[in-house]
C-alpha cells in the first residue's frame, strides 16, 4: 500500500492530493521494471497526477496527453497510439514504460 506521505510532497513547490483512483493508477507504476520513484517523479511533473492532462501548442510542437503527457503532434500521431488510447491511465503508463525503454528518462528530460 502507498502512504500519502509518500507521494504527497513531490517538491518545493509541488503538492499532490492523492484520490483512491490516482493512488491504484500510482501503484500500477509498480508493475514495471523501472525506477518507481523516479516514474512518480516524471508522472507528477508532467501532469500533476491528473490522467486527464491534455496539453496542446503548435508553438512547442506538443499534442500531450495522460500521466505521462505523450507526444502526439504531427509525425509522432503516425508512430504512436492515438489519443483516445492514451487518455485511458493504464495504457498511457504502458506506453511510458516502452518509450523508457527505447529512450530512458531523457525522454522526460524537463522533469529529471
Amino acid at each position: 500500500m502507498i502512504e500519502n506521505s509518500a507521494i504527497s510532497s513531490l517538491g518545493r513547490n509541488t503538492h499532490y492530493i492523492p484520490n483512491a483512483k490516482t493512488l491504484l493508477l500510482i501503484s500500477d507504476l509498480e508493475k514495471y521494471d523501472w525506477d518507481y520513484d523516479m516514474a512518480r517523479k516524471v508522472m507528477i511533473c508532467e501532469s500533476g497526477g491528473n490522467p486527464n492532462a491534455h496539453n496542446f501548442s503548435h508553438a512547442t510542437k506538443d499534442d500531450s496527453w495522460g500521466l505521462f503527457q505523450i507526444n502526439i503532434y504531427g509525425k509522432l500521431a503516425e508512430i504512436r497510439p492515438p489519443s483516445k488510447w492514451l487518455e485511458i491511465p493504464e495504457n498511457n503508463i504502458e506506453y511510458a514504460y516502452k518509450i523508457y525503454l527505447s529512450e530512458g528518462w531523457k525522454a522526460w528530460k524537463n522533469c529529471l
